[in-house]
């Protein structure tokens, strides 16, 4: 899949992302399944890593803010990351990371502010949180089995509407006996 077709997600929930523009845009690798998680030190990963060997072979989570996104992700592969996950810092939404860097050989994301405080709370807590990044088509945690929450804060719309987007939830159970309840706490027509 390419950089515009990656989604995170773990087992604090699903979340669609930002995507990069920059690096390497067809990904050989489509998933990287359970990787842990480790948090960049300094957190805004714009000088070098100081905790490099935390980060080998994990996907590094950093925060949005003072230098360029291109910067953040370059610095965590140089420390051994597999994938990076930038998050907004106090500023609302996601963004499409660019910059110019052809360096770049590893996947990154870019979800918002709150998913990326709790991902950084939970870390911190338990260092052996894990997150999957995938293509969009994949799905993960069985919401059945690991009581999940899975929120998205996208437009949900109905296909007759016009200048709509279409979000399409699929909530699956491993346990046939079960079923899952998909509820809104709100919803608006245009």
């Amino acid at each position: 899949c390419t950089n515009s077709e990656l989604m995170v997600d773990w087992v604090g929930g699903f979340h669609t992302s930002g995507h990069a523009v920059f690096g390497v845009q067809e990904l050989l690798v489509t998933n990287l399944d359970d990787v842990v998680v480790a948090i960049a030190d300094p957190l805004d990963g714009c000088t070098e890593l100081t905790n490099a060997a935390e980060l080998a072979g994990k996907i590094a989570l950093i925060r949005r803010g003072v230098c360029a996104f291109t910067i953040k992700v370059l610095g965590a592969q140089t420390a051994g990351a597999v994938a990076a996950v930038i998050y907004n810092d106090d500023r609302a939404g996601t963004v499409v990371m660019g910059g110019d860097e052809p360096a770049i050989t590893i996947p990154s994301v870019f979800i918002e502010g709150t998913q990326g405080d709790a991902m950084n709370a939970a870390v911190t807590a338990d260092p052996t949180v894990t997150a999957s990044m995938h293509c969009a088509e994949s799905t993960r945690y069985d919401a059945c089995t690991t009581g999940l929450l899975l929120a998205d804060a996208g437009a949900v719309t109905m296909p007759t509407y016009q200048n709509n987007m279409d979000c399409r939830w699929t909530l699956a159970c491993s346990n046939v006996g079960q079923v899952p309840t998909l509820t809104f706490s709100t919803f608006q027509t245009e």
